[in-house]
């Protein structure tokens, strides 16, 4: 009876787990309110841009956990890589060649962008995203059994990146600002890793009204990233990230069975890399061709939102039928 009353008044942070995919849908709506509000000058303050933002560190630190828990389960390296190839590459492919058509970017800048050049060598930011994650998916597998042995590792991995954002801007100015973008999510990829493996193994939980503690350091993190110089607000919103996780879990967590928001973030949760993909540049493709229509903003918001939700629904749906195909045994002669 003890042990029910503990359980009941306890939140574990299992949910996390439980609720990856909502919770990839919330990171998925804050980076395309965050396009919306760039594209439309609606943006009001720092703060509200901070929060939208944020949700590109959401996706980061969800990276990071789902890692994990894969590699986590073994196999070989070869396996590994195929899998992480066949589930970004389909769709991203599609993307670059689209977004070199519609945009006229030319056969050269589609090349880059393919083999994330673009960003490396031009500091594009249209797609710093999978050019960040490819790497760290290369160097994963190697450092995965050191974050799932050590705590003390991990701690001192993420504070290593977390310092190397501080220092090396002043070491390599001009290439180093150009990618923050990027380099200053790395802390938040690792704390993933991280958290998975505690929740994995140590099932950690709290009381239920402790999740209210997440909430303060949220606030206060984000109150701080307002105040930091530009280029370093992002190691701030570390904290802010690890707390909306938690928080977003919690609520989820409570709400009841078939909740039509947990449902509707479940739902954009499994479009997340289309949507992130296809957002920005389709909706910068119907501003240029929609120009009499620009000044309707609720119109043209709806238009570019829907449109995008269409074509991610149908590229996710080619591509997942190309990755069974590819998936299924070979017949035997």
């Amino acid at each position: 009876m003890e042990r029910q009353e503990l359980k009941s008044s306890a939140f574990f942070f299992e949910a996390i787990s439980k609720f990856r995919t909502p919770l990839m849908g919330l990171a998925t709506l804050n980076v395309m309110l965050l396009h919306i509000f760039q594209n439309f000058e609606l943006l009001g303050s720092d703060v509200i841009f901070y929060v939208f933002e944020s949700g590109a560190d959401l996706f980061m630190l969800l990276s990071g956990f789902g890692l994990f828990y894969s590699v986590d389960k073994g196999g070989s390296l070869g396996s590994y890589f195929k899998k992480r190839f066949l589930r970004i590459y389909p769709e991203y492919i599609i993307a670059c060649v689209a977004s070199g058509v519609l945009l006229a970017k030319g056969t050269v800048w589609v090349i880059k962008d393919l083999t994330t050049l673009s960003f490396w060598m031009n500091a594009s930011t249209t797609y710093w995203f999978i050019a960040l994650i490819v790497v760290l998916y290369l160097i994963y597998p190697f450092i995965h059994k050191f974050i799932r042995k050590s705590d003390t590792f991990s701690i001192i991995l993420i504070a290593v990146t977390v310092l190397a954002n501080l220092i090396l801007p002043f070491v390599f100015v001009w290439d180093y600002w150009a990618r923050v973008i990027a380099f200053e999510r790395i802390p938040v990829f690792f704390a993933g890793a991280f958290l998975a493996k505690k929740i994995k193994y140590d099932s950690i939980s709290i009381r239920k009204e402790r999740v209210l503690y997440f909430l303060i350091v949220a606030m206060a993190a984000l109150i701080l990233s307002v105040r930091t110089p530009a280029g370093f607000y992002r190691l701030v919103l570390l904290p802010w990230t690890v707390c909306v996780a938690v928080l977003a879990a919690f609520v989820f967590d409570r709400c009841k069975k078939g909740n039509v928001v947990v449902k509707g973030m479940e739902l954009l949760g499994k479009i997340s890399l289309q949507v992130y993909l296809f957002h920005g540049f389709l909706m910068e493709f119907l501003l240029l061709k929609l120009v009499p229509l620009a000044s309707n903003k609720p119109l043209m918001i709806l238009i570019t939102t829907l449109q995008t939700l269409l074509v991610a629904v149908i590229v996710k749906l080619i591509c997942d039928k190309f990755r069974q195909l590819l998936s299924k045994p070979a017949k035997k002669g």
